[in-house]
């Protein structure tokens, strides 16, 4: 594992995993920003990581949901000035493996899956 200084950006890869009937997988961030906040299945990009790779590992590890991560649907970069820290963002296309899979956590704790209706 490789270590930064307070001032050097981290990558982080987000699952933006949607079934084929639209509904979406979402939480609610524990971590030091945004704590509270809905947000996508993701963590940081570990050294040698493929994107995809990343989506995947974050998926199962934080919901337990199989997903296959595909391409790149977006990219942040977002500098917290108030707290020293600097992240871009990688937001990967998934599609999970078995469509009828619910999150091993739910919430308050961890995730769920939406209708696109909201």
């Amino acid at each position: 594992m490789t270590t930064t200084s307070k001032n050097e950006p981290r990558v982080g890869v987000a699952a933006v995993i949607r079934g084929s009937d639209g509904r979406v997988v979402f939480g609610r961030r524990k971590s030091s920003h945004g704590a509270g906040q809905w947000a996508f299945p993701g963590g940081h990009l570990e050294y040698g990581e493929e994107f995809a790779e990343c989506a995947e590992r974050e998926t199962l590890e934080e919901t337990g949901l199989r997903v296959k991560g595909g391409k790149v649907a977006h990219v942040t970069n977002a500098v917290f000035s108030d707290l020293g820290k600097h992240y871009i963002t990688i937001f990967v296309l998934c599609e999970m493996l078995d469509p009828n899979a619910q999150p091993a956590v739910s919430l308050p704790l961890g995730y769920t899956i939406v209708d696109n209706s909201l």
